[in-house]
């Protein structure tokens, strides 16, 4: 199966947005338990 560059562009731009989206939640995560354990 041979994918087209678009597609290829588009697969990339999908697994990127889904990164970020991921480190984000990840960061945010530990940005508010650092927050909770040291105002606890």
């Amino acid at each position: 199966m041979k994918l087209s560059p678009a597609t290829r562009r588009l697969t990339r731009m999908v697994a990127f947005a889904l990164l970020r989206g991921a480190a984000t939640a990840v960061g945010s995560g530990i940005v508010g338990l650092a927050f909770w354990w040291i105002t606890r």
